[in-house]
Parts: structure tokens; C-alpha cells; sequence
């Protein structure tokens, strides 16, 4: 696993995406809206050949001993997006190929609030939009 340093992605989260791609079905993984970085051939994701009807944003940390590892910066999340991890930008492509701003039936889940955090934050204005903070510093959360 190569190490991240915590500023090498600061502003690149938000270019991250998925899109299926209109002739071949695959689904493409996208960053900086041009460099395709990996595919999911539509074979292995049939049930996405018409359209998804959910989206899930999701960030996962594992361990082999009894200390959870940080997630995000390794900070609780909060309103101050220079202090915390992010999704920002979130959006969805319809079936027209276009982009649109999340739904607002947003859920989160956190497997321990001793450990981390998700905020949704909602619209952010023009540089962020639709935005969701998270992370925490991990340790013994019992999970």
C-alpha cells in the first residue's frame, strides 16, 4: 500500500467519479473529468444496465488487532471543510447523461460515534455544492 500524504489529494476528492460509458456499458472510474483509472465491465454489474436507483458514498477503515485505524485526516468532522475530509460536488448522471445535484433523502450510518463521524452538510454555494464531511481518529470503538 503506498502512504498518502495528507495534503497530495486535498483538492482532488471532488474530482473523483463513476459514469457508465454510453457505448460499451462499462462503468468507468474518473478523476480530474479525464483520466479513466479502472472500469467495472458491465458483466459484473448487470443490475446497473438500465440504471442505478441508489447512491451510496462511503468511507471503510479495517484493522487485524483491537484498534480501529483513523479515517478521513483522522479528525471528527465538521462545518469547516479546511478542517475535515469531504465529499464535495456530489452528484448523480441521469439516463440522459446529465449531471444532477444529489436527492435529499440523505442517510448516514456510522458504525461507532466514539471512533468517527458523517455530517451531511447539504449545498455549500458554487465551489462545493452538495457536500458530506467525515472521518474520526479510530481507537477502541468496540466494533
Amino acid at each position: 500500500m503506498i502512504p498518502i500524504k495528507e495534503t497530495q489529494y486535498k483538492d482532488n476528492v471532488k474530482a473523483v467519479r463513476t459514469v457508465d460509458d454510453k457505448t460499451s456499458g462499462h462503468w468507468w472510474l474518473i478523476v480530474h473529468n479525464l483520466t479513466k483509472i479502472g472500469y467495472w465491465p458491465k458483466e459484473i454489474l448487470p443490475q446497473l444496465s438500465n440504471e442505478g436507483n441508489f447512491v451510496q458514498f462511503g468511507s471503510m477503515t479495517h484493522t487485524t488487532d483491537s484498534r480501529s485505524p483513523p479515517m478521513g485526516n483522522g479528525r471528527f468532522p465538521n462545518n469547516n471543510l479546511a478542517e475535515s475530509s469531504s465529499f464535495t460536488q456530489m452528484k448523480t448522471i441521469n439516463s440522459s447523461y446529465i449531471e444532477d445535484d444529489i436527492d435529499f433523502s440523505f442517510q448516514t450510518y456510522v458504525s461507532s460515534k466514539a471512533c468517527y463521524n458523517v455530517n451531511f452538510l447539504g449545498d455549500q454555494g458554487p465551489d462545493y455544492v452538495q457536500t458530506m464531511v467525515f472521518g474520526g481518529p479510530g481507537g477502541l470503538c468496540g466494533i
